[in-house]
């Protein structure tokens, strides 16, 4: 295949991935076909097939765009902002506030589901959990001193579960942005004195 085609091939296929990763946001794994993939990128059905023979490898490539725009925006947040700043900003993308954060979020949910049972799936979900852990505690270590905060990694193991926990009940019960940062507050505000660098 020439370099010609096979970039075009590439891009296509990409299409198709990120297609994919929006079927199974808005129908989740139950709605997770084929025939829908097909459907929402313009393609045969036959063509799909071509790119991705089986199901698992569709789902390999939807999910590698799991949150992709958000994690450009975070690093983006980290160049650009204080340390201090940051850590806020990246706690706030981090929610499901916006579209792009509510389908990153659905889609979050069905690998944790998937993850128990396909290794690939498990592998993807554990790179991404501890790459967001290794973000949280670089921008903790940055933004606050020894005194405030002893131990980062604990204090971004808390803030991991009440932004994951205020996640959930924004999509089950449509919180609104300024409800799902008021919960994550009150979230944190029992352990203040360690996470009161985190403040949003």
């Amino acid at each position: 295949m020439s370099v010609s085609l096979n970039s075009h091939f590439q891009g296509r296929k990409a299409s198709v991935a990120t297609s994919a990763f929006h079927v199974l946001a808005q129908s989740g794994l139950e709605g997770f076909t084929f025939r829908a993939v097909a459907a929402a990128s313009r393609c045969s059905l036959g063509r799909i097939v071509h790119y991705y023979p089986t199901k698992q490898e569709l789902l390999l490539d939807a999910i590698q765009e799991t949150g992709g725009a958000i994690l450009e925006e975070m690093d983006e947040i980290e160049r650009r902002l204080p340390a201090r700043d940051a850590l806020e900003a990246v706690l706030s993308c981090a929610l499901p506030i916006s579209e792009a954060g509510r389908e990153h979020w659905r889609v979050w949910t069905s690998c944790w589901t998937l993850a128990s049972r396909d290794r690939e799936v498990g592998r993807f979900v554990d790179r991404r959990s501890r790459a967001w852990r290794a973000r949280l505690t670089r921008l903790v270590t940055s933004a606050t001193t020894r005194e405030d905060v002893r131990d980062a990694d604990a204090v971004s193991g808390l803030v991991t579960a009440g932004v994951t926990g205020v996640a959930m009940m924004a999509l089950r019960d449509g919180l609104a942005p300024d409800a799902q940062i008021a919960l994550l507050k009150g979230c944190l505000r029992p352990f203040e004195k360690e996470a009161r660098a985190v403040s949003l």
